[in-house]
């Protein structure tokens, strides 16, 4: 998805697109300082997500207005959100973004992954379960997802 954000982006772009190919994204996040719209906001999120400062990629993040957003899916972006949430160890905030990701796209795999995650720690034993049964039904031959479904039916 965020390739091929990366590869549409204009010819303004083509410094940070061939310094990001390269791999090196501390220089790639540089190259973006230049640039003060909303794709270049979540390119910077992106990036810092990818440097694990996902911190710094909340301010870049709540900075986009997600009613103007046109150039990645809605879901996605409260996808990141919630992401980004939850390695700052916020569940709640966490919580609500996968929440709103799933209601734009009920088959966002990662958002219900995760907010499943955040349901078995917090043993929210009925959420979790119930959202289990439809990341199996998404991924049948997923072993994790299996084992989960199996030691989740005993505590409800």
């Amino acid at each position: 998805m965020f390739q091929n954000l990366i590869n549409d982006l204009g010819r303004e772009y083509e410094s940070f697109k061939k310094v990001f190919r390269t791999g090196k994204l501390a220089d790639a996040y540089a190259e973006l300082n230049g640039f003060n719209d909303d794709k270049s906001n979540l390119l910077k999120a992106f990036v810092l997500i990818l440097l694990k400062k996902t911190g710094k990629a909340l301010e870049y993040l709540g900075k986009l207005d997600a009613s103007k957003i046109d150039f990645i899916e809605k879901d996605i972006y409260f996808e990141l959100m919630g992401f980004c949430y939850n390695e700052e160890h916020n569940k709640l905030e966490a919580t609500k973004y996968y929440l709103k990701s799933l209601e734009i796209n009920p088959d966002n795999f990662y958002s219900r992954y995760n907010l499943t995650n955040i349901y078995l720690e917090n043993k929210n034993y009925k959420n979790a379960y119930q959202n289990l049964l439809i990341l199996n039904e998404m991924e049948p031959e997923d072993k994790a997802i299996i084992t989960n479904l199996e030691k989740v039916k005993k505590f409800i």
